[in-house]
């Protein structure tokens, strides 16, 4: 039965896998590869997540100067007001 199974694992992988040493040493390496590609995309994930902080807590900076200024609309205060706290909604995610 096993000579059955390695034979067709060997056909469907053009002979790469012949006995269950090599197919053992080929599960090992599809992991480490399959944990390498998991750590570059928590990296990336990371990446992009800093980024976007960073630009929320910079639109929260411009969005405050527009609130505290005494010069402004009282209307469009409240609107930035509004956006000030989405911007820091944002960037404590």
């Amino acid at each position: 039965m096993t000579d059955v199974l390695f034979s067709a694992i060997s056909d469907i992988t053009g002979g790469l896998v012949n006995d269950l040493t090599t197919a053992m040493i080929a599960m090992v390496a599809i992991g480490f590869i399959v944990m390498g590609i998991d750590y570059l995309k928590e990296l990336l994930d990371s990446h992009i997540s800093n980024r976007r902080c960073e630009q929320s807590i910079s639109d929260a900076r411009k969005y405050k100067a527009v609130v505290d200024n005494d010069y402004v609309d009282p209307v469009l205060r409240d609107v930035y007001r509004a956006r000030y706290k989405t911007a820091i909604r944002r960037a404590s995610q």
